[in-house]
């Protein structure tokens, strides 16, 4: 998971990753974002519950140990470390998300939720400048447990195909890049 991490890391330009000041930043703001946790929990099930294809991960018996999981990753988040474990445990939710049926969309929709959420929360508790600021390094945070979650995912996901079936990922990329050109003219003509 180190070498993936890595690897998943490089691929993002510096200054769009969560950095060491945004860390600080975030640890500096524990208050109040631990403050915001337990409505941002509750705003997060509520959005993922109304809406069928993310109901259907969950069963109703589970919600409440769902719920204090995302409740302690927000612990976690808010108080740091932000280490390489840290960064290995987001990771690791792609291989738990292959599993559950968590598909990458959701990752992404429910994190810009948690976003959206938090930004007038910040807002009326900080000042304007305060909270920009905190909303940038939440923002890189985003990008990077998303890019970990959604890579880990896609990397693990042709791994176990590649192992499966006895195909080396490096002819699993092959048969993709030879096939590419069809698919993208067939979705070109359907958008023409």
């Amino acid at each position: 998971m180190k070498h993936m991490v890595a690897d998943i890391l490089s691929q993002m330009p510096p200054h769009t990753r969560f950095s060491e000041a945004d860390s600080i930043n975030i640890m500096a703001h524990q208050d109040v974002l631990l403050e915001l946790g337990q409505g941002m929990v509750e705003s997060f099930y509520r959005t993922v519950l109304a809406h069928p294809e993310t109901a259907a991960v969950f069963s109703p018996e589970e919600m409440d140990a769902r719920a204090a999981s995302l409740a302690d990753w927000w612990k976690r988040t808010c108080q740091g470390p932000h280490d390489l474990d840290f960064l290995i445990w987001q990771a690791f939710v792609g291989l738990i998300h292959i599993k559950r049926r968590v598909k990458n969309p959701m990752v992404i929709a429910m994190w810009a939720h948690i976003l959206t959420d938090l930004s007038p929360a910040l807002a009326q508790r900080l000042g304007a400048e305060e909270a920009r600021l905190l909303m940038c390094s939440l923002q890189r945070l985003a990008a990077t447990v998303q890019a970990l979650i959604v890579e880990s995912y896609m990397q693990s996901f042709i791994d176990i195909l590649s192992e499966s079936t006895g195909m080396k990922p490096a002819l699993i990329d092959r048969l993709v890049m030879t096939k590419i050109d069809r698919v993208i003219g067939a979705a070109r003509a359907m958008t023409a």
